[in-house]
């Protein structure tokens, strides 16, 4: 079987703002990303990958998060576009051992 490689670049960033006097919430995230390949296939053509995704997250508290993320993606080959889009909605607990 030959290699097979996979080019592109991927872009990040994020934000975290603190709120203040709020029982219920500590502070708000937002992320984007942007990102692009350009991947063989075993079929010999190349695969050209578009990813575009944004969040939300909710730091509820210091060890309790609630994000909201959507995900744009073009998968392109030689002929068809397939879009392939994803929504997710996730809940983070972070568990802390006890103290005595």
């Amino acid at each position: 079987m030959s290699e097979l490689s996979r080019d592109g670049f991927t872009i990040e960033s994020s934000v975290r703002l603190p709120v203040a006097e709020n029982d219920r919430l500590q502070a708000v995230s937002l992320h984007v990303r942007a990102s692009r390949a350009d991947e063989d296939n075993l079929a010999g053509g190349v695969y050209r990958r578009l990813q575009f995704a944004g969040a939300l997250t909710a730091h509820l508290t210091r060890a309790f998060d609630a994000q909201l993320a959507y995900v744009v993606q073009w998968e392109r080959r030689s002929a068809p576009n397939l879009s392939n889009n994803v929504f997710s909605l996730s809940f983070t607990a972070e568990f802390q051992p006890a103290v005595d």
